[in-house]
């Protein structure tokens, strides 16, 4: 009993500094929801988009430590993490890398977030928890979103605290209701009545026409006419609900005093030992089949097979298979009890799963030999190249309870990703594709000159002009349409949006066009 009524305290206490701080809370949502605007309305990555990194770690780091939050050393990691995606996303042009930046960004906030907001009590949480808890700070500000309205609400009940006339409030909403209700029967009603009135006079029918003509002789501003403002005041909107929404999940989370409570797993290890008996049995003779038929040569393909389309046809099945493989030991711990037998299997597992993956790059490495290089395809081998730093941390996990997996694993898929993207892909992929044409090799023209973004313009602007041997192009030519390309995309760039990879293109397409 004494519990609960400190916990209804402790609430209302909470609601008491909700409404008291809300005129604060309200003007800085708002400013935020100015400078989001600013930063990414029709910009997706210019050169604004490292400041608002930087200013949204800023407001809701001064909002945290205005609510008494201390900053967590194991913080720096994600902060840095952060503000180096703001800065990838501006001195990139390949909207995949740009779409990736703010997919993983969204997922290090949330992450930034519960560190801040719950410090030590997160080092002790495991994989399905993570994924709970960051689910919840993007689901519960939503939740939240009617709290700016609410919190106001309240507040100004507390500034005026003097009862009302009830009767005068109950009239007063009754005649508004009437209005309301009148204006939506007539609406219909005038209309039916105003086309029969049209057709009966023809000098009331000039007269109304006139009078349109005179309201469509005014001038309306062209940023006006075509619901650019419209669509500016409605993302500054949802920016300021939803953000408000955010800081009301927090408060409300920090209030939380306990730790998310780790539930041990109850279901019998037996359940998972034998399931995991089957899948090594087959993963076992899958793994002898790629060791002597795919590395060593010893099998002999299937008739109608060239080593190309065998690699194409077997590579995404068998990537889909490493990431389930992934997915299985945070799954078993999470779900069933620990035991020595299934450690030892899910370990065997894990090495089968480095089978697999050398299967996939070298599946993919033929693949490419013959059919060139894309920006999918080296991504592909980025990821198989973290997946081996990933398998090594589960392996670890299997034998040390106390491990963060998930902190190891979000660091190490951060760094591999922050590498491929300081790389600039398309460069590269432009780069071999255009040294296999000079060595007199196949590669898609098309694809250079059409799929590439931006980064590839230094790699296109080095290139000979060499012709392609099978349909008789000459580099000389895919180079001018693609710098073509770049100089009308570059037409609508302006201060707000500069990015740092479509600046070097177009210095490279005014040299490439000129000469």
């Amino acid at each position: 009993m004494r519990n609960k009524r400190m916990e209804e305290n402790t609430k209302s206490l909470i609601k008491q500094q909700a409404w008291e701080s809300a005129p604060k809370m309200h003007i800085s949502c708002l400013l935020y929801a100015i400078f989001y605007t600013f930063c990414l309305y029709q910009n997706r990555s210019g050169i604004t988009f490292p400041f608002y990194v930087g200013g949204t770690l800023f407001f809701f780091g001064f909002y945290l430590k205005k609510s008494g939050v201390t900053a967590v050393k194991d913080n720096r990691f994600w902060t840095v993490a952060l503000i180096l995606l703001g800065v990838i996303n501006c001195t990139t042009d390949s909207y995949v890398l740009i779409g990736l930046n703010r997919l993983l960004g969204i997922v290090l906030f949330a992450v930034w977030m519960l560190q801040m907001l719950l410090g030590q009590k997160t080092q002790k949480w495991r994989m399905g928890t993570w994924c709970r808890e960051i689910w919840r700070v993007f689901w519960g500000s939503l939740c939240k979103i009617s709290a700016p309205f609410t919190e106001a609400i309240a507040y100004r009940k507390a500034q005026n605290p003097k009862p009302k006339d009830e009767q005068k409030i109950q009239k007063r909403n009754r005649v508004i209701l009437a209005v309301v209700i009148g204006i939506a029967v007539s609406i219909p009603i005038l209309c039916i009545v105003g086309v029969l009135l049209l057709c009966a006079d023809a000098v009331f029918y000039q007269m109304f026409c006139d009078m349109f003509d005179w309201v469509l002789q005014w001038h309306i501003p062209e940023w006006l006419s075509n619901g650019e403002v419209f669509r500016v005041l409605l993302m500054v909107v949802i920016c300021f609900v939803y953000t408000y929404g955010m800081l009301a999940f927090c408060r409300k989370r920090q209030s939380q005093e306990e730790a998310v409570q780790e539930s041990r797993p109850q279901w019998d290890a037996y359940v998972a030992i034998t399931a995991a008996v089957l899948i090594t049995a087959l993963y076992v003779l899958f793994c002898g089949v790629q060791i002597f038929g795919l590395f060593l040569g010893k099998m002999s393909l299937p008739k109608g097979y060239t080593y190309a389309e065998y690699a194409r046809s077997g590579f995404f099945p068998l990537l889909f298979v490493c990431i389930f493989n992934m997915c299985l030991v945070p799954a078993c711990h999470a779900f069933f009890a620990r035991s020595r037998v299934l450690n030892l299997l899910l370990a065997i597992i894990c090495g089968c799963t480095y089978i697999m993956i050398a299967s996939s790059a070298y599946r993919m490495i033929l693949y490419i030999n013959c059919y060139g290089m894309t920006f999918l395809r080296l991504a592909v081998l980025w990821t198989l190249a973290v997946m081996v730093m990933l398998t090594a941390g589960m392996i670890y996990d299997i034998h040390h309870e106390d491990f963060m997996l998930f902190r190891y694993l979000l660091i190490v898929v951060t760094l591999g990703y922050l590498g491929f993207a300081m790389l600039h892909p398309d460069y590269w992929v432009a780069r071999y594709n255009i040294a296999t044409i000079e060595q007199g090799g196949a590669a898609d023209a098309y694809y250079l000159q059409t799929r590439l973004s931006a980064d590839a313009a230094p790699a296109i602007a080095a290139m000979d002009n060499v012709e392609i041997e099978e349909t008789g192009y000459r580099l000389e030519n895919l180079q001018r349409e693609y710098f073509k390309r770049i100089q009308e995309e570059n037409e609508q760039m302006h201060i707000r949006n500069w990015n740092l990879s479509r600046a070097a293109a177009g210095y490279y397409a005014k040299k490439a066009l000129v000469n």
